[in-house]
């Protein structure tokens, strides 16, 4: 694994060299949580040409990384991004299907896992986000989902009723570091959540950390995987006992 990150970063730094070169927009594939984090590590040796992660939808948990600019190229693009809506043909007769389903019916044509975003389920359809070089392979071959018969279709977007919502909540820690605000989130242990570290299961703004005594700021995004994911907000106040409020946005 450490090989290939590596390379990705290798490539990540070729890519923001040609577009500072060329003038042109140069994308990765969809990159995981792993793989953002190592994009962010290098983003004081990008080029001048201006770089951004997007995955079809704010909030998107896998993500293109992007190098160029409007800034410094003179001029816009759209990420090579597609949204597919896979539904069932009889919406009666379909099981109960989750995202493991989906993304199992896919990964069994063969296609490779950085070539899709994201895939966001609901009553047995899925809006998935992918390579727009992959969207006609799509159309024509995702025609069953476990034993479900299905349809596909192009989307203009993610509909309302899937986008990622904040939820507001307050929490009570000992203390403002990682590991008690993740054993509090996660409704674990102390030590139980500081475990969660050196497994890299916690980032932050995309970035893994391997650090429970860090503090976050306010705005900072914490990931915990399997856990959820969570928008810091601050702290705002303090209890008898002198425990710390802290409020956080909870994506939901």
């Amino acid at each position: 694994m450490d090989e290939e990150l590596e390379q990705l970063k290798k490539r990540l730094l070729e890519l923001s060299e040609k577009a500072w070169s060329s003038g042109r927009y140069f994308y990765t594939d969809f990159l995981s949580e792993a793989e953002q984090s190592a994009f962010h590590m290098l983003e004081a040796k990008y080029s001048p040409a201006g770089y951004a992660l997007y995955g079809g939808y704010e909030g998107a948990d896998r993500c293109m990384a992007r190098f160029g600019s409007l800034e410094a190229l003179g001029y816009e693009e759209a990420y090579p991004i597609a949204c597919i809506r896979i539904y069932p043909a009889a919406p009666k007769y379909a099981e109960a299907l989750t995202h493991r389903d989906f993304l199992g019916a896919l990964m069994h044509l063969g296609i490779e896992r950085d070539m899709l975003g994201d895939l966001l389920v609901q009553d047995a359809e899925c809006f998935l986000f992918c390579r727009d070089r992959m969207a006609d392979f799509l159309l024509e071959n995702v025609a069953q989902v476990r034993h479900t018969q299905m349809r596909c279709e192009r989307a203009e977007g993610l509909p309302e009723a899937l986008r990622p919502k904040r939820q507001e909540i307050s929490i009570q820690v000992a203390s403002e570091r990682m590991d008690a605000i993740a054993a509090e989130l996660c409704r674990l242990s102390r030590s139980a959540a500081a475990a969660l570290f050196p497994a890299q299961k916690v980032y932050v703004n995309g970035l893994v950390c391997e650090n429970p005594s860090m503090h976050p700021k306010e705005g900072d995004t914490i990931s915990l995987r399997g856990f959820g994911k969570y928008r810091y907000l601050g702290e705002s106040g303090r209890s008898r006992k002198g425990r710390l409020y802290l409020n956080l946005e909870k994506y939901v």
